[in-house]
């Protein structure tokens, strides 16, 4: 019987594989991918940190980056430069929203700070321009495993149906002549119970462009 066992023990050991930690800066990343998109933002010259401290109270999820940008807020055309909390995850999100990490994001709020009421401004939401708050818990991105995936028709809304339950709703978005790429999911508060997701962008001039700056930061993270 031990005999049987070791012999399907070396059969099945190859069907493991050990989690590999990558490096980048000095910064030991769970995936290559993570690191990837760590040498992207520098590609980008964006600052960014690591599993950050969050001072901010998530509970229950932990961003995998804090990266610094500047933005346009949409209403005033006022540049800001504010701290976005990044999930990462090996996933095409153009084929599927994903609603799971949503929710899972959503619950992390904890909900007794001041929502801004932003359903008028989202009537004038115009795609790939993000609506910005003063509040750190709205500025929340879902990347997948690609900086650039197609236009998409909808928006989305993750709602508390109840205190345990969310449900995810489809919000159609104003249509453009030219709608071009975007890179992620970005999380908008609309109210106490609610949030909208729309696409943001995280990239250069074009499609091509981009394509090649992600190429090349896979090349860093291989040299590293």
């Amino acid at each position: 019987m031990s005999s049987y066992l070791n012999n399907y023990r070396k059969k099945t050991s190859y069907g493991f594989q050990k989690v590999k930690a990558f490096q980048y800066r000095g910064v030991n990343f769970n995936s290559q991918l993570e690191a990837r998109w760590a040498a992207y933002f520098d590609l980008l010259d964006l600052d960014w940190e690591y599993t950050p401290h969050c001072q901010e109270g998530f509970t229950g999820w932990f961003p995998k980056f804090k990266v610094g940008m500047r933005f346009v807020r949409n209403v005033t055309n006022e540049w800001l430069y504010l701290d976005f909390y990044c999930e990462i995850e090996p996933i095409d999100i153009s084929s599927k929203f994903p609603s799971g990490i949503a929710k899972k994001i959503m619950c992390a709020h904890p909900f007794n700070h001041e929502f801004v009421d932003l359903s008028e401004l989202c009537s004038e939401f115009l795609p790939g321009q993000a609506v910005i708050t003063d509040c750190s818990y709205d500025r929340t991105i879902i990347l997948g495993n690609s900086p650039i995936f197609p236009w998409t028709e909808n928006c989305y809304r993750t709602k508390f149906k109840t205190v345990s339950q969310i449900e995810t709703l489809c919000e159609p978005q104003p249509s453009v002549e030219n709608p071009g790429y975007f890179s992620g999911w970005y999380s908008i508060g609309l109210q106490r119970d609610a949030r909208l997701w729309c696409t943001l962008l995280l990239g250069v001039s074009s499609q091509e462009e981009t394509q090649k700056l992600w190429e090349q930061a896979l090349d860093i993270t291989h040299r590293a």
